[in-house]
């Protein structure tokens, strides 16, 4: 199991089998492929043409059908506000 630990600067690194790697405590890749309703998940929200806002809440559904999106999967959280998965906690 990887350990977390949080530098001065505020990045957390990830330590698995003696390497060192700069992370996040939220998982970006996984915001692209397995959202499931329930997560608690960040979001960026479109409006007039280009993503301006971001939000925090709990994915209500999942509305992008494929598997796997690259600009990450559109949602709508438990407020009825939609946007694409940036980060899934």
């Amino acid at each position: 199991m990887p350990e977390y630990y949080q530098s001065s600067g505020g990045y957390y690194y990830k330590v698995a089998g003696g390497k060192t790697k700069r992370t996040s405590k939220c998982d970006y890749e996984k915001a692209k492929t397995n959202v499931r309703v329930g997560d608690k998940v960040r979001i960026k929200i479109k409006r007039f043409g280009r993503y301006e806002d971001e939000e925090e809440g709990v994915v209500k559904n999942v509305l992008t059908g494929k598997r796997f999106h690259s600009r990450g999967k559109k949602v709508r959280l438990t407020n009825n506000i939609v946007g694409r998965v940036i980060c899934v906690y």
